[in-house]
């Protein structure tokens, strides 16, 4: 219990190291390092035979020093056990780092900067920011932010409440993976095609959960929680992903906008989704601080129930 509160505390002060030290930087090397050895060949199967293999070496590395770790930490002293679970928990997650992201685009439209909001959009989107509009920027932001809610804050958190700091960070691994060689283009569809399809499976509770949670935020901050719920269920199947449409569309219902359309990419190609929600209000950049009051309201209640259910399964 006491590792969950502190974590949690401990990245809304301090937020994540931006440095070279950060174990998932550290997580990322050993993926290029091993896709550029493991990667080869043009057999279909030998691909992804490689690219489970290197999930396998990376997930597995990376909750073995964890485990040993805090063992070793342990043993040697019950205070020092304690500030190493923490840290390996508090670098699984990050509610900061989310909100923020989403903060600072709000804040370039609130200077009626486009250039500034759409730099600070390139730094969470994959997609061309170099000539969208406000509204579009809005919609990005919020689209990216709904996503980022379960894979950064909920998935992580449900591990930690589940399996501890080891399977914490087993799932950031997990889901680095996915954010790195996960991608449907030539070069990872089957390399990358175990990594994608596992971070699908890790996330399919979580996502539900976040949605779930969503629509409960939207009513306790007095937005439209049951329209939130309507969305939900009716358009959450709609996105590509079976897990990111889950949030999206919960979050698309409870500000009463509509997700998804065509966007270009730095690849030159256009890429349309289906869009998620109903034009209800007008897109502007309030929607987005709503956004994050939602986000964050999530975070408090996953902490609030993992809390209790610690307290009870304990007593």
């Amino acid at each position: 219990m006491l590792v969950i509160i502190l974590s949690y505390l401990g990245d809304l002060i301090f937020g994540q190291p931006q440095n070279s030290l950060h174990p998932v930087r550290a997580m990322g090397r050993m993926i290029e390092k091993l896709e550029n050895i493991l990667n080869k060949g043009k057999e279909t199967k030998i691909r992804r035979i490689n690219g489970a293999f290197m999930a396998f070496i990376v997930i597995g590395v990376t909750m073995c020093i964890a485990y040993v770790a805090i063992e070793i930490s342990k043993a040697t002293n019950d205070l020092l056990g304690l500030l190493v679970s923490v840290y390996v928990a508090y670098i699984s997650f990050t509610v900061k780092g989310l909100t923020k992201s989403a903060e600072d685009v709000f804040e370039g439209l609130k200077r009626n900067s486009l250039v500034v909001a759409r730099e600070n959009l390139a730094k969470i989107v994959t997609r061309d920011t170099k000539n969208l509009d406000e509204e579009h920027i809005i919609k990005s932001t919020i689209e990216s932010t709904a996503e980022n809610l379960n894979d950064s804050v909920v998935a992580p958190l449900f591990y930690l409440l589940i399996g501890g700091p080891v399977m914490a960070i087993g799932y950031r691994a997990a889901n680095t993976l996915d954010a790195m060689v996960g991608y449907k283009n030539q070069r990872y569809i089957n390399f990358g095609w175990f990594s994608a399809k596992f971070d699908d499976v890790l996330n399919f509770i979580p996502a539900r959960i976040t949605g779930i949670l969503i629509c409960v935020s939207a009513s306790i901050l007095e937005h439209n929680g049951r329209n939130a719920l309507k969305i939900m269920v009716r358009d959450g199947r709609k996105h590509e992903s079976p897990n990111a449409g889950i949030s999206e569309a919960a979050m698309a219902g409870a500000l009463g906008m509509k997700l998804g359309g065509c966007y270009s990419y730095p690849n030159g190609k256009k890429k349309c989704r289906e869009e998620i929600g109903d034009d209800e209000i007008k897109v502007e950049k309030n929607l987005i601080k709503k956004c994050v009051k939602i986000c964050f309201t999530v975070s408090v209640i996953i902490i609030i129930i993992g809390i209790i259910l610690k307290f009870f399964i304990k007593g």
